[in-house]
């Protein structure tokens, strides 16, 4: 009973911050970017008017901003201002490319980060912590267009040049995904498109996992070297419980609780899109679609994105609630 109430009142909170996020959203972007502009120099006098009667930009803001809500209602976010392509449409197409490309970036990362965090720890100033201290030290001082482009190098030059395949690259930089998790364009799934679904995303995902591990696996040093100090370690191990069953019994799963928040925020910020990777790789993901909509100024697309990326991370945190309850029971309190 505890546990439900906690949820509603997480969940009660989650949507309120959402309904004003949207509106500073909306007002923000109406504010900062004139959807009529591209039309300024036209040479039919009407046509900044017509427009902005057709957007309602004449209207105060609230009145706006609850024609747009009614409208996001029935999932319509509108089309694009320069495209006239549905937003729904657009960012349904970019969300899966990056949602494929996060997926598998953030469950390899985890499971690294959680393993070298625990074992820095474990290890406090001993060679192995310091060695993957200067490891993850490394991986968040590479410049992520940097490593990106040393991998492009290694494995499409100098491995296909030392194996003499100098026209068969060993990975992809055209991160396409076609049919997407593997399958062909047509739905079906086969070792080939497996393989290749492989190839296109190897060094996109291990651009993102080098970024990951270097911050999540310091978080995890830290709250496990925490949880190792703590009191009620000390007191097991007293009262003769062995050392390791100490670390993953009660110091490993307190130690939790900050990763679970880190994952969830870094999960929400991830789907507005990986601009550098996805760039670097030509994959058309949230990123793309947010630079292009920048670029041109397209107020209805770069509201829905924003209004996307208010929804992911609001939900990742409020699942990370749910998985508080569950690892530390206090909270429900």
């Amino acid at each position: 009973m505890a546990t439900a109430k906690y949820l509603i009142k997480r969940l009660l909170a989650s949507l309120l911050l959402l309904v004003i996020a949207s509106f500073i959203i909306f007002a923000g972007i109406r504010a900062t970017t004139d959807p009529t502009t591209r039309l300024r120099a036209s040479k039919d006098p009407q046509a900044v008017p017509r427009e902005r009667a057709r957007l309602h930009l004449n209207e105060n803001i609230y009145k706006q901003y609850g024609r747009w809500v009614s409208n996001v209602a029935n999932f319509n976010l509108g089309k694009g201002d320069v495209d006239r392509e549905e937003v729904t449409t657009k960012l349904k197409r970019g969300m899966t490319n990056t949602f494929e490309l996060v997926l598998w970036g953030m469950i390899l990362s985890a499971l690294i980060a959680i393993t070298f965090g625990v074992a820095a720890a474990i290890n406090k100033n001993n060679p192995l912590d310091f060695t993957l201290s200067g490891l993850s030290f490394l991986g968040a001082a590479l410049p992520t267009f940097f490593f990106a482009y040393i991998l492009i190098d290694i494995f499409t030059v100098y491995l296909p040049d030392f194996f003499g395949r100098p026209d068969s690259p060993f990975l992809r930089i055209d991160a396409d995904l076609a049919g997407h998790f593997g399958r062909t364009v047509e739905g079906s799934f086969t070792f080939t498109s497996f393989v290749d679904y492989m190839k296109n995303l190897a060094m996109p995902v291990t651009v993102l996992v080098i970024q990951l591990i270097s911050t999540w696996s310091r978080y995890q040093r830290s709250s496990m070297i925490e949880a190792l100090q703590s009191d009620y370690n000390r007191t097991a191990q007293a009262k003769g419980m062995s050392k390791w069953r100490v670390y993953m019994r009660h110091s490993f799963r307190n130690a939790q609780l900050p990763m679970v928040t880190i994952i969830a925020l870094d999960f929400g910020t991830l789907m507005g899109g990986l601009i550098v990777t996805e760039f670097i790789f030509q994959l058309q993901g949230m990123g793309a679609i947010f630079i292009k909509a920048l670029s041109e100024g397209d107020a209805t697309t770069l509201t829905g994105f924003s209004m996307l990326v208010a929804v992911f991370v609001i939900s990742a945190n409020y699942i990370a609630d749910i998985v508080y309850t569950a690892i530390d029971p206090r909270i429900r309190t």
